[in-house]
């Protein structure tokens, strides 16, 4: 399935890990990219989640100009509902500072 910018949804690319050998069941470091237009509210952003999340922000050029991307990474077993909890949560503390999702990854396990 693909939502309406064309991405696949987090119960597409889980089933197609799943398919691929990945048990789904074991913890794992996913990392969830969210992306501001200054470092002042990325590093906002990496002090409000620091207790339960490592961060890392880096500059992240666009044709616009250039973005900051926090990659906010935490361990947990991949599931549709933990995965959306948590793009719904980043994205609450995201948004007031003016940043936004944009996406997640993790590595597969066989």
């Amino acid at each position: 399935m693909v939502d309406e910018h064309g991405e696949k949804l987090n119960s597409q690319v889980l089933e197609d890990m799943k398919m691929a050998g990945d048990p789904l069941t074991e913890e794992r470091n996913i990392n969830f990219t969210v992306v501001f237009e200054t470092y002042d509210n990325a590093a906002n952003f990496c002090n409000v989640v620091k207790q339960d999340m490592r961060s890392v922000i880096c500059e992240a050029p666009t044709e616009f100009g250039v973005e900051w991307e926090v990659t906010a990474t935490t361990f947990m077993a991949p599931s549709v509902a933990a995965i959306s909890e948590m793009e719904e949560r980043l994205a609450a503390i995201a948004s007031p500072l003016g940043g936004r999702n944009d996406g997640w990854g993790c590595f597969s396990l066989k």
